[in-house]
């Protein structure tokens, strides 16, 4: 968690600097790297853009975050994708989606193809909360439902569609009253400001599916604590008591830290890892500031069939004649 918020700065240094065009911050999200704890090699995920500290805990490091931040030749998409979407294929992390819940529909798919495997693995899809709105995220839970599918529909609930407020607009929280089951599947509520609380809920959750292999939504309540990326200014509707309220109540790496330090946690020790946590991203922004830009490639990686490669050679004779 303390590593990601490191990326974060770091990152949106290089941006004010024009050495990056675009910026997304996980600032108030890293609660979800709780959820790291209780996966398996064997699961799945299809992550949100602001899940850094998951990702981390998953596996990738802070040279993965800076090269997709450059999309340099050593970005996991080598330029092809946008900046903070990543992948990584050998820690069964699926590309991320740049279309808002499509990443939704994709997860289903996974969570069909491994569903009677041994192992009980799981597809995590997380999701922001103004993209439950989306037509492909509730077309995926209606099928993940109606094939009992094993995968957690993580809604990362920052109370923010961009500029607009999300409260009261959504299935889970309605205009009246709060939804706590949908399409017959029970709501899950975890306190994403509470990473030990939320290390707690998840532990129950991941066990029950995969003893019963269904399909849970599960609402983890956090707070945005960065304007929506570089490209947006949240004092523009945001006032300035609502910002400073979440960066006083929401903070889960400001928690996490007072925790340490209440339960005997030697002030030295963490001081420490945070020199450290420094040195290691400084040291993969400068190796990721040499890399060169990713090179074009006009052919594909594996030639094509020869039956495929003869029908196109038979249309280009059609179009020459025509």
């Amino acid at each position: 968690m303390a590593t990601a918020r490191r990326i974060d700065q770091v990152e949106q240094q290089m941006t004010s600097r024009g050495e990056a065009p675009f910026h997304v911050s996980g600032g108030g999200h890293e609660g979800t790297a709780a959820l790291a704890l209780h996966l398996t090699p064997d699961d799945w995920l299809h992550c949100h853009y602001r899940d850094k500290a998951l990702l981390l805990a998953r596996g990738m490091t802070a040279g993965d975050f800076i090269n997709g931040l450059l999309c340099n030749s050593r970005s996991s998409s080598q330029g092809r994708q946008m900046c903070s979407h990543l992948s990584a294929p050998h820690l069964n992390i699926i590309s991320m989606a740049v279309p808002v819940g499509n990443n939704a529909l994709q997860s289903v798919g996974v969570a069909e193809a491994i569903q009677h495997r041994s192992g009980s693995p799981l597809v995590l899809c997380a999701v922001g909360d103004d993209a439950t709105q989306e037509g492909e995220f509730l077309e995926a839970v209606s099928e993940a439902v109606r094939r009992r599918l094993p995968i957690i529909f993580l809604i990362e609930d920052n109370q923010w569609a961009i500029s607009t407020r999300t409260t009261g607009q959504t299935f889970y929280s309605l205009p009246r009253d709060r939804g706590d089951q949908f399409m017959g599947t029970d709501v899950h509520r975890l306190d994403g400001r509470d990473p030990i609380a939320a290390y707690e809920g998840f532990g129950e959750i991941v066990q029950r599916l995969r003893q019963y292999r269904e399909p849970v939504l599960v609402v983890l309540e956090v707070e945005r604590l960065t304007s929506h990326t570089n490209a947006d200014d949240q004092r523009l509707y945001r006032d300035e008591k609502d910002i400073r309220r979440a960066a006083d109540c929401g903070d889960p790496v400001v928690y996490m830290k007072s925790y340490f330090l209440e339960n005997g946690c030697d002030a030295r020790v963490l001081a420490s890892l945070e020199e450290e946590i420094q040195a290691e991203v400084a040291s993969a922004e400068i190796e990721s500031l040499q890399d060169g830009d990713p090179q074009p490639e006009f052919s594909a990686k594996i030639p094509l069939p020869i039956e495929l490669t003869h029908l196109q050679n038979e249309r280009r004779g059609l179009d020459g004649d025509s």
